[in-house]
């Protein structure tokens, strides 16, 4: 089925369009990552915009330390800003036991910074989360652009 922008001819034909599903991985600075409980993604590709959505569960931390956030973004997003690493912007959903503070997301090269209300990145072991069964559930979306 093609889609059409604006009329029916072939100048109006959007070509690139791609939907399909994404696993996020915790990551974390150093050491072992989070354990998964669950985790799902789904993504939608027009042109040079992606736009994600996903669910992840953690089930405790794995001896690591320092930032958590994702990995495995279907696309990876361009850096459009000269004073940061910032390809794209997203919201998030905190779920059970997941920070108060948990703000917002971003997304650089193929990971996703959690970022606290304060701008600062969230930790393991600390940030306001637990680190035990079923700990820590965040769903968010992401919408990004990428170099095609």
């Amino acid at each position: 089925m093609a889609l059409y922008v604006g009329g029916t001819g072939d100048a109006n034909k959007l070509d690139d369009y791609e939907e399909g599903s994404w696993t996020p991985q915790w990551t974390s600075a150093s050491g072992g990552p989070p354990n998964h409980q669950s985790q799902a993604g789904k993504y939608v590709k027009i042109g040079n915009m992606v736009y994600v959505i996903f669910s992840v569960s953690m089930n405790g931390i794995n001896g690591g330390s320092g930032n958590i956030g994702l990995s495995g973004l279907p696309f990876s997003a361009q850096t459009l800003n000269a004073q940061g690493t910032r390809g794209g912007f997203g919201t998030l959903g905190r779920g059970y036991n997941a920070p108060s503070a948990l703000s917002h997301c971003v997304a650089s090269g193929t990971t996703v910074r959690f970022l606290l209300s304060d701008h600062t990145d969230m930790q393991h072991n600390s940030s306001g989360m637990g680190t035990g069964y079923n700990e820590c559930q965040i769903s968010g979306t992401i919408t990004y652009n990428i170099t095609i």
